[in-house]
């Protein structure tokens, strides 16, 4: 029996009354300049980005790859905004890296390839399994995430 692997990301971000410093992963306001997270592995990882939304109207965005590695079971994303006061959305796209996606679901309302979430502290949490061989990248999945 396969069972599901966690895999957290934290994401804490924080708005500015005034226009703030911009984050040290600027250049990521456009889904043509996103910022590459590099891979998170199925071996168990928690990771904290500290993000800034430095203007009302910023939009940051990310990719990053989910390694399915074929430890026990598919991999489980759960990302967490900390949004303190600031309404947040959280929107996430889904595909993998080779074959067809066998199934996706995801904790937030659906859209056409993934999941949103908004409010004060909007949360996302995602499972899936493509088709691919556990020994090749083919079982990988490619997210895409934006935060404003």
């Amino acid at each position: 029996m396969r069972r599901p692997v966690v895999l957290a990301m934290v994401l804490a971000v924080s708005g500015c009354a005034d226009p703030c410093e911009p984050d040290e992963y600027e250049g990521n306001d456009a889904e043509t300049e996103v910022t590459d997270l590099g891979s998170i592995s199925d071996s168990g990882n928690h990771i904290t980005y500290e993000l800034t939304l430095h203007s009302p109207d910023d939009a940051d965005w990310f990719t990053f790859v989910t390694v399915d590695g074929g430890i026990d079971g598919n991999p489980e994303v759960w990302i967490n905004v900390d949004g303190g006061d600031a309404d947040i959305e959280l929107e996430l796209s889904f595909s993998c890296s080779g074959d067809p996606i066998e199934y996706f679901s995801c904790s937030g309302s659906p859209t056409d390839d993934g999941c949103v979430d908004r409010g004060k502290n909007p949360s996302l949490r995602f499972g899936y399994d493509c088709e691919g061989s556990l020994f090749d990248s083919t079982d990988n999945g490619i997210v895409i995430l934006s935060v404003r």
